[in-house]
């Protein structure tokens, strides 16, 4: 559990999760804002709402919560992989090289 998380939020991961499994982003991405407004410095909950965005197909939307995320935890490569996704699906391709590379 991340130090500032709750069960509550926890509880909200797992439905991000579980949504996303399900094939139901916009459920994901509206249970994230949820965790994120109680937990906003939350590295995976910035992640998990990129994610839900991308699958959305808004991967414009989802950049500023994968930037988030590296900023709050810049050690996780999932997160740089998946923001060099929404950056190519937005024809971003240098930068999206970039974070390849990193």
């Amino acid at each position: 559990m991340s130090p500032n998380r709750t069960e509550d939020d926890d509880r909200l991961v797992e439905e991000i999760y579980d949504a996303l499994d399900e094939g139901m982003p916009e459920r994901a991405l509206a249970s994230a804002r949820i965790a994120l407004h109680a937990t906003p410095d939350d590295p995976v909950l910035h992640f998990l709402a990129g994610v839900a965005l991308c699958e959305i197909e808004l991967p414009g939307e989802a950049v500023p919560e994968f930037d988030r995320a590296i900023d709050l935890d810049p050690d996780d490569p999932e997160f740089r992989s998946a923001r060099a996704q929404a950056l190519f699906a937005t024809c971003r391709f240098a930068e999206a090289k970039a974070d390849t590379e990193h």
